[in-house]
């Protein structure tokens, strides 16, 4: 499971991508524009951006990324294919270039290769409260033994995980898992949350419903 951020104003294409890696795996958080561009990426492991957008290019994100020291892996998605233009991407400091149309499998295997490459390794195994949580095999032990989550249990709990100390509200988990899972609703979160708390040891402490600002995972920062 890797987090996936995906910039791209064709809202047929944005769906199209946003839930092919959903079905694949990931966590995927999207955008059309500039204006919607998150404060910092610093969550990420992979960024998907169109070159052309309603207020830049994708070649100038890519750009601003490099010389803040950012080495995060960077796929661009484009109509262009002459070969002086993706000179000027890889110039920029993209990892790979896709020419559209193409298949969602292909997608799949440029993502699948960078995320073996990414030179900043998110860490795979968390360690909250005597859980150890593997990003990878999408498992979370209590010492020895491997508690029973679903895939949209896990879902949460590694979203939680991951942002220790920060509140969720229920929409803002939707908007995040949204496509994940057809019974993403406010009334499934609600009860998925509370089989966590069920199934994980310490969990009525551990995961809390913050007043007026959702749900949140106590941890160390």
């Amino acid at each position: 499971m890797a987090y996936i951020f995906v910039l791209e104003d064709d809202q047929v294409m944005l769906s199209q991508v946003k839930d092919w890696l959903i079905h694949c795996g990931h966590i995927v958080m999207t955008a059309s524009s500039f204006q919607q561009l998150p404060a910092s990426f610093s969550e990420f492991n992979l960024i998907i951006v169109d070159w052309e957008l309603p207020d830049g290019q994708g070649v100038d994100l890519c750009k601003r990324l490099r010389q803040e020291g950012n080495c995060m892996p960077v796929l661009m998605i484009t109509g262009k294919a002459n070969i002086d233009e993706k000179v000027i991407g890889y110039d920029s400091g993209l990892d790979d270039y896709l020419t559209k149309p193409f298949a969602l499998k292909e997608l799949e295997l440029r993502v699948n290769s960078l995320l073996k490459r990414v030179c900043a390794v998110r860490k795979q195994t968390l360690e909250i409260a005597g859980l150890v949580i593997d990003l990878a095999s999408h498992s979370v032990l209590s010492g020895d033994i491997r508690i029973d989550l679903n895939r949209m249990e896990f879902s949460i709990f590694a979203l939680l995980a991951t942002h220790p100390n920060h509140p969720f509200s229920i929409e803002a988990i939707i908007s995040r898992l949204g496509g994940y899972d057809s019974r993403s609703t406010h009334a499934a979160i609600v009860t998925c949350v509370s089989r966590l708390k069920k199934k994980l040891p310490g969990a009525d402490e551990l995961i809390t419903n913050v007043r007026g600002e959702g749900y949140m995972l106590r941890g160390a920062q």
